[in-house]
C-alpha cells in the first residue's frame, strides 16, 4: 500500500446494477486490505469520500483476452466504451448506457475516481488502494479535485497538531535563547566595564610610574639658589614653578611644558631692574634658554608684574 492509500485509509464502491431502463445501487465501505462491508446507501456521506464504480448487468459484455480484434476494436474507440480487465477477462460497456448514471452522480456532488466493469467489490476496492498515486492531487478535474479534497480533509487535523507542536517548541526554544542572549550581553557588557576600569588603572600607574622615574636634568634646589642669587635689589619674586602647565591646546586644555621647565614670577619697580635681572639669569651659562613670557604695568602702584620662563 502506498501513502496515500494510508492517507486516505477506506474507500466507498458503489456497485451499480445496469438494468433495461435504468440501474440500481448498493453502496461498500471498505478499509485497505479488508472485506468490503455493504452500507445504506447516503450521497451526502459518499461524496466525501474516495469512490469507486463497479458496472455489471444489461450491456456489459465479457470476452477472453485471446479475443485480441475485438479488445483492440474496443480500446480504440475511449470516447464508446469504457472496459476493463482482470484475471484474465476483458469486459466492456458503451458509454451511452451509463449517461443518466453520469449526471445523477454529478448532480449529487459524486465524482468517482474509476470504473470498474464486471468485478466484485472486494476486487475494485483492491484495484482502486493500488492505482492512487500523488500526481491524481494535481489533476484539473473533478475527480482531482475530490480526491484532493478527501486528502486535505484526512491531515489537516494531524498537520495542524504538527504545526501546533512546533509553534510550542519555537517558543520554548525562543525563551531559552533571548534568556542565554540576554546571559551573554551582561556578561558582555561587564567585561567592557572591567576592561575599562583595568585600562584606567593601568593608565594611571603608567603616568605614577613615569611621575616617580623622572629625573630633571638639575637638581631644582641648585637652581633656586642660582635664581636667587642672581636677583636685583628692586625686584621681589612672587612665585616660582617647577614644570608648569603654561600651554594651551586650540581647545583651551592645559598641557603639561617639559619638566625641565622654571616659571619665575614676580614684580619689579623699574624696567631696567627687569632688563637686568634676565640679562643675569641668561649669563650664568646654566640654563639653555631665558625668555621673558609676560610682563605689565600697576597703575596704582608703578610695578612691572611680569613672568620669566627658563629651559634647563
Amino acid at each position: 500500500m502506498n501513502m496515500i492509500s494510508r492517507i486516505l485509509g477506506s474507500i466507498h464502491i458503489l456497485e451499480v446494477m445496469l438494468t433495461a431502463d435504468g440501474y440500481t445501487i448498493h453502496s461498500w465501505y471498505c478499509k485497505y486490505n479488508s472485506t468490503p462491508q455493504k452500507i445504506d446507501w447516503n450521497p451526502k456521506m459518499i461524496a466525501k469520500h474516495v469512490v469507486a464504480i463497479t458496472l455489471a448487468g444489461s450491456g456489459v459484455i465479457s470476452k477472453p483476452i485471446t479475443a485480441v480484434n475485438i479488445i483492440t476494436r474496443i480500446q480504440s474507440d475511449k470516447e464508446t466504451f469504457i472496459w476493463s480487465e482482470y484475471d484474465g477477462i476483458f469486459s466492456f460497456v458503451r458509454r451511452e448506457k451509463l449517461c443518466v448514471l453520469f449526471k445523477d452522480l454529478t448532480d449529487i456532488g459524486i465524482y468517482p475516481q474509476r470504473y470498474l466493469v464486471a468485478v466484485t467489490p472486494e476486487t475494485a476496492a483492491l484495484i482502486v488502494g493500488q492505482s492512487f498515486h500523488w500526481k491524481k492531487l494535481m489533476y484539473c478535474t473533478p475527480e482531482g479535485s475530490a480526491l484532493t479534497q478527501v486528502v486535505i480533509g484526512r491531515i489537516k487535523f494531524p498537520l495542524l497538531g504538527f504545526i501546533l507542536f512546533l509553534l510550542v517548541i519555537n517558543i520554548l526554544l525562543s525563551s531559552s535563547l533571548v534568556s542565554q542572549r540576554q546571559t551573554m550581553q551582561e556578561e558582555l557588557v561587564l567585561r567592557k566595564r572591567t576592561q575599562m576600569k583595568q585600562g584606567e588603572i593601568d593608565s594611571q600607574n603608567r603616568e605614577l610610574l613615569e611621575s616617580f622615574s623622572f629625573l630633571p636634568k638639575m637638581s631644582y634646589t641648585v637652581v633656586c639658589d642660582r635664581i636667587a642669587a642672581a636677583v636685583p635689589a628692586t625686584v621681589k619674586l612672587t612665585a616660582l614653578e617647577m614644570g608648569s602647565f603654561e600651554e594651551r591646546s586650540e581647545k583651551g586644555e592645559l598641557l603639561p611644558n617639559s619638566r625641565n621647565v622654571v616659571s619665575v614670577c614676580g614684580e619689579a619697580k623699574t624696567s631696567q631692574a627687569l632688563s637686568d635681572f634676565i640679562g643675569y639669569l641668561s649669563k650664568d651659562g646654566l640654563y639653555d634658554k631665558v625668555q621673558l613670557a609676560e610682563a605689565k604695568r600697576s597703575s596704582n602702584e608703578n610695578l612691572l608684574f611680569f613672568k620669566i620662563v627658563i629651559n634647563l
